[in-house]
């Protein structure tokens, strides 16, 4: 995430200076850049996973197939926590 933090302060101090120069036209790409390092820090599948309890998960019925891994998963259950968690099976 740290280098994904730098391209986006990276393209918001561009902004800035370009801005402060009268540079216009090189404000849609600032935007792009800064749009993409946002797209990329919000994204559910690139953040690290906060560590899951290892007791207590029951397997249900529901798979499917993720399409960029091309993995059928399993979709795992913690009663205690509702946590629902999907796992290659």
């Amino acid at each position: 995430m740290r280098p994904v933090a730098g391209l986006l302060a990276l393209s918001l101090a561009g902004l800035l200076i370009a801005a402060a120069l009268g540079c216009w036209q090189v404000w849609p790409l600032g935007v792009m850049g800064t749009l993409l390092a946002l797209s990329v820090l919000v994204e559910r599948r690139y953040r690290r996973r906060p560590e899951l309890p290892e007791t207590g998960w029951e397997p249900t019925s529901e798979k499917f197939l993720d399409e960029d891994t091309g993995q059928v998963m399993q979709v795992w259950y913690h009663p205690g926590t509702g946590q629902r968690d999907y796992r290659p099976g």
